[in-house]
């Protein structure tokens, strides 16, 4: 014969025989478990160190076509004054 005695926990809530919390059902809905909350937040993690490496990379080979160009400009300047 099953028991109907109900058990406190900690808090002072009451649960029963089974051991499961008071709400919890199979039908009261999904809930992702902090697990998964865990992994989704690596994933965005990764995700946005892919996208900053990709803009820095982008931004470097900016700057270092101008430092080209300022070398240009500057090794034309010196020429320019070494002729006169």
């Amino acid at each position: 014969m099953p028991d109907s005695r109900q058990e406190r926990d900690i808090t002072g809530q009451s649960k029963g025989v089974s051991g499961k919390e008071p709400g919890t059902s199979s039908g009261s809905g999904r809930k992702i478990e902090k697990e998964k909350w865990a992994l989704l937040g690596l994933v965005f993690l990764i995700a946005g160190a892919a996208v900053l490496g990709m803009l820095t990379h982008a931004e470097s080979l900016e700057v270092r076509d101008a430092m080209k160009d300022i070398k240009i400009i500057i090794s034309e300047e010196t020429r320019e004054f070494g002729e006169s």
